[in-house]
């Protein structure tokens, strides 16, 4: 928490100082967020057993999600 804290004040400054930094930070921001929420989702599916995956896949399929894009089905 205390290096989130300090990366803010120094992104301040430097926007501060260089205000036409806003721009091309918030699109490094979002990538972040994006890159962020990907490592998440990856942390949760390694967290399944393969029942677990094989149900998830399961249920997903019946409402029309295909998750064999995102993660390839389980051999067999």
């Amino acid at each position: 928490m205390k290096e989130g804290a300090a990366v803010s004040a120094v992104l301040a400054v430097v926007l501060l100082v260089f205000p036409w930094m806003a721009f091309p930070l918030s699109v490094l921001g979002l990538v972040g967020t994006g890159k962020a929420t990907i490592d998440l989702f990856d942390a949760f599916w390694d967290g399944l057993s393969d029942p677990q995956r094989q149900e998830l896949r399961t249920l997903a399929f019946d409402v029309g999600i295909a998750l064999g894009r995102i993660y390839p089905p389980l051999p067999i």
